[in-house]
């Protein structure tokens, strides 16, 4: 790779750097270019990506936007998956990984801390964001709901009651 081009893809992967706070690496030995493109389009639905970059042009980079713990992590052919919600990238790629048999995930860092694969397997097991969000949401409109029918209860005994007395005074 001609040295200008080095730069290039050095300055790539330091804005990267700077703009996402998960990341994810993963051998990729194996799998076929149908299966990587297949992961990439998954990814991308999620708003992630899949990027093979040479490991030292991407620890440089590293360094450069003062990420911390990729020397631990990228070694041997890797892919870096990248995005800013960290389960469900984990979900889908450990799901990947057991349906391919041939992903295999190396390690991860996220807000600077260095995790092991057994420890983004341990996230993927979280509850995502979205449904994080669906619980609140259904826990706050129940809520929601019932403060609302305590409210109008009382009103709607009274009316009963002036309801009742009235047709009473009728008689």
């Amino acid at each position: 790779m001609l040295k200008s081009k080095k730069a290039i893809v050095i300055e790539e992967m330091s804005q990267v750097y700077v703009d996402y706070t998960c990341f994810i690496v993963a051998r990729y030995q194996g799998l076929t270019v149908a299966q990587i493109t297949s992961l990439r389009r998954s990814l991308k639905k999620d708003g992630a990506n899949f990027k093979i970059v040479k490991n030292s042009l991407s620890k440089i980079a590293a360094s450069n936007s003062n990420k911390k713990g990729f020397d631990d992590i990228l070694f041997g052919p890797v892919g870096i998956i990248y995005a800013n919600e960290p389960v469900s990238i984990a979900k889908k790629l450990v799901s990947f990984a057991k349906t391919t048999g041939k992903l295999q995930i190396v390690g991860g860092v996220i807000d600077n801390h260095v995790y092991t694969n057994l420890q983004i397997v341990e996230l993927s097991k979280l509850a995502s964001m979205e449904q994080i969000r669906g619980g609140i949401v259904g826990s706050i409109s129940g809520v929601a709901s019932s403060l609302i029918r305590v409210i109008q209860t009382p009103g709607a005994q009274i009316a009963r009651v002036c309801s009742s007395y009235s047709s009473s005074r009728k008689e």
